[in-house]
């Protein structure tokens, strides 16, 4: 059996984060959002690598105004 991954330094089990278009949707594509700030903030600091799928940035630009 494979060793549990190691905590990073943010105490995230994973520093790779893939997010699809529910986590968009639940907070209304508002990129103010505290959680979504949050996750761009982990980011700029490295802390945490997003991945997004085409077909998940295909689907926002469908749904943006």
């Amino acid at each position: 059996m494979a060793a549990p991954p190691k905590k990073t330094s943010a105490g995230l089990e994973s520093r790779h984060i893939f997010l699809d278009m529910e986590v968009y949707k639940r907070y209304g594509h508002n990129l103010s959002d505290k959680v979504l700030q949050r996750l761009l903030q982990l980011t700029k600091e490295h802390i945490s690598t997003l991945h997004i799928t085409d077909i998940t940035l295909e689907e926002i630009k469908r749904q943006l105004p």
